[in-house]
Formats: structure tokens, C-alpha cells, sequence
């Protein structure tokens, strides 16, 4: 457990904050203005749908790709699309789309030269570390927490609390 919370140090201690901040800022402006739709695949999907989840619980229209209430997007809605080397082949086809139909793209990426990105209005870049654990796990678990740090600091934003945020929670658990 020391040598992964030593990578999710390193990482945040790398985090471009300037970047950060500015991806915070563009979708604070764009929360309420039209429908947010998540994008992503395998696990950096499933932190993604954490994501969307809390921004439904601040009050958004938000939807996750494969809901069945998916609603169509325009130029009022912001697509964010979570992909470790933005370069997944069906989220370039769901960038080139959301872009087709003048949607606000939002790209987490470790990649800031990958497809995705260039297609973005805004990029937030993820540090890649080398780590020791399988796979793609540290981009995964290091997504999950820069949503979460997202989440907090848009509830800040938008004045709410614990209280605004649990009158929009599931009671069916």
C-alpha cells in the first residue's frame, strides 16, 4: 500500500495545476448549461462514471455513454472523455462525433499530443509515472482521485454542501 499511495504522491506532485484549474473552470461554466455525457472505456471508464454521478448529484443533467436516457448532444452539452493514451479507437469516433455537433470537449488524457486531444476544447493532462503496479491500474486509481478533487472543488463553486448533494442521492441502495 506504500508504494501506491508514494505513486498517487509523485503523480500529484506533478500535476500541471495551472491545467487543472482551468479544466475546473470550463466545466464549472458549462455545468448548467446543457447535458454533460461521459465517455470512456474499460476502468478509466468506471472512474469517469463516478464522476458523472457526482455531477448528477450537483444538480447537472448528466448521463454516462450506453445510459438508456443518453440524450443526443448540441452545442449546449459538454462531452468529457477519460483515456489514458487518447488514442482508444471508439472514443475518437465519440470526440469526432461530440465536435460534428459542436458539443464542449473535455479530454483527461495522459497523452496531450494524442487524437482526443487535439480534438479538445479543453485538456486536462494526467502525469505518467513509471509504476510497479499491473496494467493500468496507477492511471485508473489516479483518475478516480482527480475526479473526486473535481467534484469537491466544483460543490465549492457552486456554494452547495453534503446537504444539496444528498437531497439529488439514490435512496435506493
Amino acid at each position: 500500500m506504500k508504494a501506491i499511495i508514494n505513486e498517487i504522491n509523485t503523480a500529484w506532485s506533478n500535476q500541471d495545476i495551472v491545467s487543472l484549474n482551468k479544466f475546473i473552470d470550463v466545466l464549472h461554466k458549462s455545468m448548467y448549461c446543457g447535458d454533460i455525457v461521459g465517455i470512456g472505456a474499460g476502468r478509466m471508464g468506471y472512474s469517469l462514471r463516478g464522476f458523472i454521478m457526482r455531477l448528477a448529484h450537483m444538480g447537472c443533467s448528466a448521463s454516462f455513454i450506453g445510459d438508456t436516457n443518453l440524450p443526443r448532444v448540441n452545442k449546449n452539452s459538454t462531452v468529457i472523455i477519460n483515456s489514458s493514451s487518447g488514442e482508444t479507437p471508439t472514443n475518437i469516433v465519440y470526440a469526432q462525433q461530440a465536435k460534428a455537433f459542436n458539443a464542449n470537449l473535455l479530454v483527461v488524457t495522459q497523452k496531450p499530443n494524442s487524437t482526443i486531444a487535439k480534438l479538445s476544447n479543453a485538456c486536462l493532462v494526467l502525469p505518467e509515472i513509471k509504476s510497479e503496479q499491473v496494467m493500468k491500474t496507477f492511471s485508473e486509481q489516479y483518475s478516480f482521485l482527480i475526479f473526486d478533487f473535481i467534484s469537491n472543488e466544483l460543490v465549492k463553486k457552486s456554494r452547495q454542501n453534503d446537504s444539496d448533494l444528498q437531497l439529488r442521492h439514490s435512496i435506493f441502495e
